[in-house]
């Protein structure tokens, strides 16, 4: 499978977080501290290091004005 980076974008589209790489926390918009504990606290860590994953709490207004896509990393 390809390194897939995740993009977390609120209702305008706007990019508000990034992961390519769950052991690797990408500190910027709603990303402000690591989040590696999170994730391996939270019980749904990837069991592959190149796997991406965002914890994050939805903008007032709930998930629907906020998305989440996938585009391959080269």
């Amino acid at each position: 499978m390809a390194n897939l980076r995740l993009e977390l974008h609120n209702g305008t589209g706007a990019l508000i977080a990034t992961n390519d790489g769950w052991q690797t926390t990408i500190l910027g918009g709603i990303i402000t501290s690591d989040q590696v504990s999170v994730i391996q606290n939270s019980g749904r860590a990837p069991t592959v290091a190149s796997e991406s994953a965002i914890i994050a709490k939805p903008a007032t207004g709930g998930l629907h004005r906020d998305r989440a896509r996938c585009k391959q990393h080269h």
